[in-house]
């Protein structure tokens, strides 16, 4: 006698083939769960299998759908639920039931609800490459000044001759002022 046959005869009975696990779940999401379920009854399952809750932590389910396995066939039985609002782990047990009769193994929900906010930053918050430059204090820079400022500094190609750094800018920037006039233009401290 088959220990996961608790209604006295073998008319309904299953055994789990594997799991189809949906890992971890963010909190409040959505997500499903899959087993492969064969029927080791004499009997069909019949329109109305239901899952039965055993035990747990009252996983909300949203749907499940049970085919109507023939006997020694094996089915996809999936249900979907909704996640907890809180992080933590949580486990809820569930037997097939047919004819008001459970039967088979508990089939076992363990999950691992995370925070979403853990995971990665929020993309609302900090996008990816279009973050916005902090204000500064100072006035903008006036194009004067602009001209003045010196170029990154430029790789020579193999071979050529070495750079040399001046703290003036190149003539193809056009005229510079003199330096007095440089200090004179700067905002105050």
């Amino acid at each position: 006698r088959d220990n996961n046959n608790n209604n006295g005869d073998n008319d309904y009975n299953a055994s789990v083939e594997n799991t189809e696990h949906p890992g971890d779940i963010a909190t409040n999401a959505s997500a499903t769960m899959t087993w492969n379920i064969k029927n080791n009854g004499n009997k069909s399952f019949g329109d109305n299998c239901k899952l039965a809750f055993v035990s747990g932590d009252g996983l909300l389910v949203s749907q499940y759908h049970i085919p109507n396995a023939k006997p020694n066939e094996v089915v996809k039985i999936s249900m979907s639920f909704n996640a907890f609002s809180t992080p933590g782990t949580y486990e809820t047990n569930f037997r097939l039931c047919a004819n008001g009769k459970q039967f088979g193994p508990q089939l076992i929900v363990k999950i691992n609800v995370i925070d979403p906010n853990k995971l990665m930053p929020n993309p609302s918050i900090h996008p990816i490459g279009t973050q916005q430059p902090q204000q500064s204090s100072q006035k903008p820079l006036q194009p004067q000044q602009r001209q003045q400022q010196q170029p990154p500094p430029q790789h020579q190609p193999y071979g050529a001759p070495p750079v040399q750094h001046s703290n003036n800018p190149p003539s193809y920037w056009g005229p510079q002022p003199p330096p007095q006039q440089q200090q004179q233009q700067q905002p105050p401290p």
